[in-house]
């Protein structure tokens, strides 16, 4: 958009040079009409040229915003919502519901037991169906101090949705976050940056450098 701009201030500016070119150059035909006259012609055909592009400019704009505004609103449409519906030393009782009622991709989940650094387990689910329980076994048959559920929407947003304890302190979160360690949360506290190890630990990306 920032090019079509510059064209867009090039153009009238071509334009604003040109006029008085051709009203100088030696006359190729015999033309009625005085010097006003052809400026007001010239004028008003440069007008209507810019005119039009204006309004395309204009229009450029617009679809670009609601592009824009569909995609964001598609990506709202797909983030999860996770329910914990119980919690032993055995297993895990879970489900999500989005707005599209549709599927996570590439599903992970992980427990943390005590000292979490060191005693984790990973259970990899695939592909989960939105409105539907998810029941997944704990092998260390010990009930875990913190849970992490890793996975993909549909329009590619990354999600990590975390509950429990660490470090004394209790965080229930969701986050989108990207490569680049861009984070945010949509529901829970934005208070994470005591979890950034544990966060960082999941997804691969170093935080505490990319606090925003």
């Amino acid at each position: 958009m920032k090019k079509k701009i510059i064209y867009f201030g090039l153009i009238i500016l071509i334009g604003a040079l040109l006029v008085p070119c051709m009203l100088s150059l030696p006359r190729l035909w015999n033309y009625e009409g005085s010097p006003d006259s052809w400026v007001g012609f010239w004028g008003s055909l440069l007008g209507s040229l810019l005119g039009v592009i204006g309004a395309y400019l204009v229009m450029s704009v617009q679809l670009q915003s609601d592009k824009e505004t569909a995609r964001l609103k598609e990506k709202k449409s797909e983030r999860p919502y996770f329910f914990i519906n119980s919690l032993n030393k055995k297993s895990i009782s879970f489900e999500f519901y989005n707005y599209n009622h549709s599927l996570l991709n590439y599903t992970d989940i992980y427990f943390y037991f005590n000292d979490i650094k060191i005693n984790t387990e990973r259970y990899s689910l695939g592909h989960i169906k939105s409105d539907k329980i998810q029941l997944v076994e704990i092998k260390k048959n010990s009930k875990p101090d913190l849970i992490a559920i890793k996975s993909q929407t549909l329009s590619g947003e990354n999600i990590l949705f975390i509950d429990g304890n660490y470090n004394g302190n209790g965080i229930t979160n969701t986050f989108t976050f990207s490569p680049k360690g861009i984070i945010n949360v949509y529901t829970g506290p934005d208070d994470y940056h005591q979890f950034n190890d544990i966060i960082a630990k999941i997804t691969g990306i170093n935080l505490e450098k990319k606090k925003h």
